[in-house]
C-alpha cells in the first residue's frame, strides 16, 4: 500500500523523504521493513500503526467491512469463552 501510494503517508506524516526510505528498504523482510520505515521516519511502531491502520481502512470499503467482522469475531470468542 505504501509502496504504491507513499504520497498518501508522505501527506499523512509529513515525512519529506519518503521515497528515499522505500527505497532503502527494499528487499527487507516484512518485518525489518515495517522496523526500518518507523525509525527511519522517526516514530515507535506503535506511533505508526494508527495512521496506516486508517489508511488501510479508507482505501477499500470492503476493508472497513473485514476489520468489524474481525472485531466481532473477537467479541464472540470473549463470549464464549467467559
Amino acid at each position: 500500500m505504501i509502496e504504491v501510494q507513499p504520497e498518501a503517508l508522505q501527506n499523512a506524516i509529513g515525512a519529506e523523504d519518503l521515497e528515499a526510505i522505500l527505497f532503502g528498504l527494499r528487499g527487507s523482510n516484512h518485518h525489518d521493513w515495517y522496523e526500518g520505515l518507523s525509525r527511519h521516519l522517526g516514530l515507535s511502531k506503535a506511533q505508526l500503526f494508527p495512521t496506516l491502520a486508517q489508511m488501510w481502512l479508507r482505501r477499500d470499503d470492503n476493508n472497513l467491512a473485514m476489520a468489524k467482522t474481525m472485531v466481532e469475531s473477537i467479541k464472540a470468542l470473549r463470549t464464549t469463552a467467559k
